[in-house]
């Protein structure tokens, strides 16, 4: 039952182009350009705040560059629902 192939051939006749690898040859070439020029994104202190704030963690402050990031961050840490409220009357 979980042995199954499926045949994809008429979605590859009609978008065309792909190439598909075996995942553990695409995941090396992946990881080998990722270590080749490793960019990260910048954190969003507001959001990483929010998500800390209901999973019980804690982000250290370092990983934020400027201290408004770090301010955003712990205050969104500690009451992110007041943070929403009062974006929203702030735009209103």
């Amino acid at each position: 039952m979980y042995d199954r192939r499926f045949d994809n051939s008429k979605i590859i006749d009609a978008v065309g182009g792909y190439e598909f690898l075996d995942p553990t040859i695409g995941l090396a070439k992946c990881m080998g350009s990722f270590l080749e020029y490793p960019v990260f994104s910048g954190l969003n202190s507001a959001i990483e705040g929010t998500h800390d704030h209901y999973s019980h963690e804690f982000t250290p402050l370092n990983e934020f560059p400027t201290v408004k990031q770090k301010l955003r961050y712990l205050l969104y840490r500690t009451a992110p629902v007041s943070m929403a409220k009062l974006i929203l009357f702030k735009n209103q």
